[in-house]
């Protein structure tokens, strides 16, 4: 079972070298048909220069390079697969340092938010009338801000 797609520079005889470099087939290469599997195939000479650029559409004079071996439309899927897969793996990012964030904004508030419930229950469990219980909430709040110019002056 072939597993790999045959595009039509494959099938019209052009050798993927995975450098990157494009090549025609030598003359050996060409009659002696296509190599085993695992057998390394002879080296050839690089498609010349003509077959990879041609002038720029746009008059600058410049080459443009461009490729006109095949795998465009796979190499296109291909991309938009890349595409996909970086801005999910950005998400993904900015979801975990959102989750840093919140857990670390988050925590202490939940434990101050902790306290005052046992502290306000513990009151209510001890008898304390609501307006007794406001008012030892307003002493825990002002002590709770006296505290860091009680720590600054050691």
């Amino acid at each position: 079972m072939n597993l790999f797609i045959e595009h039509a520079p494959a099938q019209a005889g052009e050798v993927f070298v995975p450098t990157g470099t494009p090549r025609r087939p030598s003359a050996a290469e060409a009659s002696a048909g296509p190599a085993a599997p695992g057998v390394p195939a002879a080296p050839a000479a690089p498609v010349a220069a003509a077959d990879l650029e041609e002038p720029s559409p746009h008059g600058t004079g410049r080459i443009a390079p461009v490729r006109r071996s095949g795998y465009s439309l796979a190499q296109e899927t291909y991309r938009k697969e890349l595409d996909f897969d970086r801005a999910r793996s950005r998400r993904k990012k900015r979801a975990g340092v959102a989750r840093a964030v919140a857990a670390a904004l988050l925590v202490p508030l939940l434990l101050l938010a902790s306290f005052v419930f046992a502290y306000t229950l513990t009151c209510i469990l001890q008898g304390a009338t609501p307006e007794e219980v406001g008012q030892m909430l307003a002493a825990l709040a002002r002590r709770a801000l006296a505290l860091p110019g009680m720590l600054a002056r050691g």
